[in-house]
């Protein structure tokens, strides 16, 4: 997918930039029989993540199983969505359980239903597939240089099983930390524990026409100006050194990001 690249610092427009062509875009691309398509949402976490690169195989022949990362099409928004498969074929009346308790019977035949869900959702899709609905299946994901295999069958339904019994757990930790964390971020900053060196600097970068704010510690990129917002987004744990309020505001004609 194309997007914007970058230059060296630049000085800041007095307005606000934007963009002088339309980039093409494209949902994914055909690579030797198999489907790349860039992953977006969080109902997959943690399987998958923002911007993970999908390898989305076509099942040809093969059935499909409960426990597959499948790909399929939104009839209402006509876009990929991608969940694993809860089960296929008949459905008991039995409830309960992170898969429902609803197991299928069926052998993923074509006119059989299969039953979907994200492994960070609480219920299943609304809608009933079929075979001939499914795109592929996912089998594999890339993260940065990164390419590892997605399971399915038996071994996809216990990663599912397992993502689904630590989430209430996850929820209550990252609650107390994120409390902590936020009276930290409170109290500080706390800048002046810093080298010179390290102290965050907001800086503008130019490219394809567009600017682009980032907040840099060093050589690491730990922010940027989000224009959707229109406010500074910092991450973890560099919020702790920076004072937001200091920060310039881009859509303002005075303000020059550039670094001394």
């Amino acid at each position: 997918m194309a997007g914007p690249g970058s230059g060296g610092p630049g000085a800041l427009a007095s307005t606000k930039p934007a963009w002088s062509t339309e980039l093409p875009s494209i949902e994914s691309v055909v690579i030797d029989g198999r489907r790349r398509i860039v992953y977006t949402g969080p109902s997959m976490n943690p399987t998958l993540r923002e911007l993970d690169l999908l390898w989305v195989e076509p099942y040809g022949n093969r059935a499909v199983r409960a426990g597959d990362v499948v790909c399929y099409k939104s009839l209402e928004e006509n876009v990929n969505i991608v969940h694993r498969v809860v089960s296929v074929g008949p459905r008991s009346p039995v409830s309960g359980g992170p898969f429902g308790g609803r197991r299928g019977t069926g052998d993923g035949r074509p006119n059989e239903g299969i039953y979907t869900r994200g492994d960070n959702n609480p219920t299943d899709d609304p809608r009933i597939l079929r075979a001939g609905d499914i795109i592929g299946r996912v089998v594999a994901a890339q993260r940065g240089p990164r390419l590892r295999p997605i399971p399915g069958g038996h071994t996809g339904r216990m990663i599912a099983w397992n993502a689904r019994l630590h989430r209430p757990i996850l929820k209550v930790l990252t609650g107390v930390a994120s409390g902590a964390y936020q009276g930290l971020v409170r109290s500080g900053p706390f800048d002046f524990l810093l080298p010179g060196d390290l102290k965050p600097r907001p800086v503008c970068f130019n490219g394809r026409g567009a600017a682009m704010f980032k907040l840099l510690m060093g050589r690491r990129t730990v922010g940027h100006y989000d224009d959707h917002l229109s406010r500074w987004r910092i991450r973890r744990p560099f919020r702790l050194f920076v004072d937001e309020h200091s920060l310039p505001n881009p859509e303002s004609p005075a303000a020059d990001p550039r670094p001394q």
